[in-house]
């Protein structure tokens, strides 16, 4: 087996608990579209400071009070017209009491918040609770806006103080970093630059995708090698060009491997998630080679790739596959989505619960795999 972090010092902890150390354990990070986030040509003269947050999370909240409080004052001594744009949903009252006071502007939540990036000199994350990796900064490096934050709020990330962002955990030091920023143009563009390219070149999805492959490849390599197979998994270029797992057949008279089954990887191109199937079929396989039941939650109000995914699925004749999809904020975006969605809520309702919900109402023993998305 593998165990995957996001981090260096995600694995670093867990590998302390662990009998074998690191042997077992694979970093695959957060991953950003760096391409969708990209500055363009059409952008506006980028304007003021930005912070990100969805405001039903505490840190956010924490982080949102400390800068409001004891950071953003500091700031407005020496920049009295600078301003602040609050982005995130989940805002309740706590958070709107800022909107309108020192230059504060409350946006709330937004179709994206890309534009926000692209139109910002800089982008703050005083985080002072919680873990793992903040994906507002890689968002923030893929869109060229460089970034103020604390060492927590930068934990996981693989990125050094003055060269791909500026790190400060108290208030003043944190202050004098959004004031140096917003002075200096030339310091600006160096670190966002630094910046976009340490995103496109460790957390792009196309690398992160190769890292999730090889890993898988890896692991189930490994387990045919195990149940004593000639051949192992190996990744391979389909037609046009992407790299794909793929489960040579064994030689014939081979028993079936109880270990294949359905694997979900990221195809590195076009950056978008898509399900890959690779089962080995046993002497008794006829025309499938089991039964799928894929469950998953889209953001329907967003950009996504749901169509690509159903479209996928749908084509595949290796599988019985049945699908279960609930849509977010808003209408699937075709009849074909629409026949595979099974709920559309207006709300924000926390993914396991969601998906727990799913699985409650159907006979998953049914299923000889589920794949959750």
């Amino acid at each position: 087996d593998q165990v995957h972090v996001m981090s260096i010092d995600d694995g670093r902890y867990l590998a302390r608990f662990m009998s074998d150390g690191w042997r077992r354990i694979r970093v695959v990070p957060n991953g950003v579209d760096c391409e969708g986030y990209a500055p363009l040509s059409t952008d506006p003269e980028r304007q003021g400071v930005l912070f990100v947050g969805y405001f039903q999370n505490l840190p956010n909240q924490d982080a949102l009070e400390f800068l409001s409080n004891e950071i953003w004052p500091l700031v407005r001594r020496r920049f009295p017209d600078a301003t602040l744009s609050v982005v995130g949903s989940g805002a309740d009252a706590r958070t709107q009491r800022y909107t309108g006071k020192d230059g504060i502007r409350l946006v709330g939540e937004v179709s994206s918040v890309a534009p926000y990036y692209r139109s910002h000199q800089v982008m703050v994350a005083p985080i002072r609770a919680g873990s793992g990796t903040r994906l507002k900064i890689l968002e923030a490096f893929a869109a060229g806006i460089p970034v103020v934050s604390t060492s927590l709020g930068a934990e996981g990330i693989l990125a050094a103080d003055e060269q791909h962002l500026l790190l400060a955990d108290e208030p003043k030091d944190f202050a004098d970093c959004i004031v140096r920023l917003l002075r200096d143009q030339d310091i600006r563009q160096r670190i966002a630059a630094a910046a976009q390219e340490l995103a496109r070149s460790q957390y792009d999805w196309g690398r992160v995708a190769d890292t999730l492959r090889l890993s898988y490849t890896e692991l189930l390599g490994n387990r045919l090698d195990a149940a004593g197979k000639k051949n192992v998994l190996a990744g391979k270029p389909e037609n046009d060009g992407r790299a794909v797992l793929d489960a040579r057949e064994t030689p014939p008279g081979s028993p079936a491997d109880e270990n294949s089954g359905t694997i979900a990887v990221l195809d590195p191109e076009p950056r978008r998630p898509v399900v890959r199937r690779n089962v080995q079929p046993g002497p008794a396989s006829t025309s499938s080679s089991g039964s799928v039941l894929v469950l998953g939650v889209y953001l329907a109000h967003r950009p996504n790739n749901i169509q690509d995914i159903v479209s996928r699925l749908e084509e595949t004749r290796a599988f019985e596959v049945d699908q279960r999809w609930v849509a977010l904020f808003g209408d699937p975006p075709s009849e074909s989505v629409a026949g595979v969605t099974v709920d559309v809520l207006d709300r924000r309702v926390p993914k396991a619960e969601t998906i727990n919900n799913q699985i409650a109402a159907v006979d998953i023993q049914a299923y000889d795999y589920v794949v959750i998305c």
